[in-house]
Parts: C-alpha cells; sequence; structure tokens
C-alpha cells in the first residue's frame, strides 16, 4: 500500500513539474526568471495567461459570424531575431516562414530556429477587423490579440514591406521584415 501511495506521489510531483514547466514555456518566460516567482505568483500568471487565451477565442469566433470581408493575406515572416523556448533569453535567428491567413481568424505558426530545426517557437498571429496582429502579450490585456499590431493598408493590395519591426509578446521579435499581401475571394 505505502509503496502504491509513494508510486503515486511521484507521479503527482512530476506531472506538477511538467505541468509548471509548460506554463513557464507558454509565457515565454525564462527558467531563472520563473524560479524567482513564488508559486502563488506563478499560478496566478498561468491562470492570467489561460484566460487571455481565451478571451482572443471568444473575440475571434463571436466576429466571424458577422464577416464581411472573404479575403486572407499572404504574410511572410523573415530577417531578424526571435526568442525559443526552453531559455527565452537571448534572440537567435530564425528561418524566413511563409503563412496565409484568412479574415477573422488567428493562428499558430512554427518558427524554426536557423540552426536547430529542433528549436521551435510558436508564433501566434490574428487577423481581426483590418487589422494583423503578431505575438500576444502573456500579460497586458491590452495586447490581448497581439504584442504588434499592423493596421490595413491599401498598399497590402500590392504587397507591402514592413521593415525593422519588434514585438514585445512571447516570442520577442527583433528587427525582423514582414511583407503582407492582401488576395480577395468573392
Amino acid at each position: 500500500m505505502q509503496s502504491n501511495f509513494r508510486i503515486f506521489f511521484l507521479a503527482l510531483v512530476f506531472f506538477h513539474a511538467l505541468g509548471c514547466s509548460h506554463a513557464r514555456k507558454n509565457l515565454g518566460i525564462s527558467k531563472l526568471e520563473w524560479e524567482s516567482y513564488s508559486k502563488s505568483h506563478r499560478n496566478a500568471l498561468a491562470s492570467n495567461f489561460n484566460t487571455m487565451v481565451e478571451e482572443r477565442r471568444a473575440m475571434v469566433s463571436r466576429n466571424t459570424e458577422n464577416l464581411i470581408y472573404h479575403g486572407y493575406l499572404n504574410v511572410e515572416i523573415r530577417n531578424g531575431k526571435a526568442m525559443f523556448p526552453p531559455d527565452f533569453i537571448t534572440w537567435q535567428t530564425y528561418r524566413p516562414v511563409n503563412f496565409r491567413i484568412p479574415c477573422n481568424q488567428c493562428q499558430e505558426i512554427a518558427l524554426l530556429n536557423e540552426f536547430n530545426s529542433k528549436l521551435e517557437a510558436k508564433l501566434e498571429i490574428c487577423f481581426f477587423e483590418n487589422a494583423l496582429y503578431i505575438d500576444p502579450s502573456t500579460h497586458d490585456t491590452d495586447k490581448l490579440l497581439g504584442s504588434l499590431a499592423i493596421y490595413w493598408s491599401p498598399l497590402w493590395q500590392s504587397g507591402f514591406n514592413y521593415e525593422n519591426v519588434s514585438s514585445t509578446g512571447r516570442v520577442k521579435l527583433n528587427d525582423v521584415t514582414i511583407e503582407v499581401h492582401q488576395i480577395n475571394e468573392d
């Protein structure tokens, strides 16, 4: 009986540690910074993050019902640097990434480290109400959709480059180039 209890207790500790590690990575916080917080502060950060994710999901899905524009954006993110898990301490180069995002949707884009394809950062993107939101904050509710907002421009119709752009969210893009090209669907 004691042996079963010990196994259960060790499994509980392991899964709790795994959950804490997962929360820290979702927040984009280095291990050193995470360990400097009290347990109650860590729990509050994780809880606030989960609440913000749900609010963002609900906000976007509510507005999908009234969708008038039926196009999407072709987006390329290149140059510059980003922070990668598990450390989130230093900026590192990544491989350029191209993707499509429909209006009033959010996506998670994988940024792969340029020199180590096993290192991957999850970059969240939303195209919502004529703005492209990139890299949401994990704690600032004013930056719920993205710590970087690029608002619609007629230049999107032929494609436009935004250069030396940075964000303050989880991935903390630094001096990147973002090319946005709007594609209309009838």
